[in-house]
């Protein structure tokens, strides 16, 4: 801006170099304020995020004994002398996962070593010697399992520091073999 010696036009050029500083000053101001404000906006977007559930992993596996499936008839049949009964079947069994299943079943099985959703063939066997005449001789069978406890583990955090845990307890079932019973009535 080119400055005038006339006074009228130094003041009118004031004028217009206050107008243009306010202007200046405005946009500056509200340059700040819209930085201050994305500021503001990521640092508590960046709270929320800092706080919450991690997700569910294996604590801990370990073996605990057998687990035993339900009684199931497998077969009748009429006593007498020198009478054989026999179970011979073949049947579809299948590995299981049972509790409070909180991570995947394909995550569960790489923990366990082996797969909870396939199915498979095995053969039962079992005979008793039937002596009784007219009565009736029952062979039951079961599935058994070779148990693991699963501790599955969650943890409540807030800007990384540990604040609340969650358990749930889930059990795979590998299957080992047929338990046999017999009755007579």
């Amino acid at each position: 801006m080119k400055l005038c010696i006339i006074n009228e036009e130094k003041i009118y050029g004031r004028f217009i170099l206050k107008k243009l500083l306010r202007k200046i000053s405005m946009v500056a101001c509200s340059l700040v304020l819209s930085i201050t404000m994305v500021a503001a906006t990521s640092s508590s977007s960046l709270a929320l995020n800092s706080a919450g559930w991690s997700p569910w992993i294996v604590k801990s596996k370990s073996s605990v004994g057998k687990y035993y499936g339900d009684w199931k008839t497998g077969v009748k049949g009429k006593g007498g002398k020198g009478v054989t009964i026999s179970l011979t079947k073949g049947y579809t069994v299948s590995n299981t996962l049972t509790g409070n299943i909180k991570l995947s079943h394909s995550k569960l099985d790489l923990t366990l070593g082996y797969s909870t959703t396939e199915t498979f063939n095995r053969t039962t066997s079992y005979s008793i010697s039937a002596p009784k005449k007219n009565k009736t001789y029952t062979i039951k069978y079961r599935n058994v399992y070779n148990r693991t406890k699963l501790n599955q583990q969650r943890y409540f955090m807030v800007n990384d520091k540990f604040m609340d845990t969650q358990n749930a307890i889930a059990y795979g079932n590998k299957f080992s073999h047929f338990e046999y019973k017999w009755s007579v009535n």
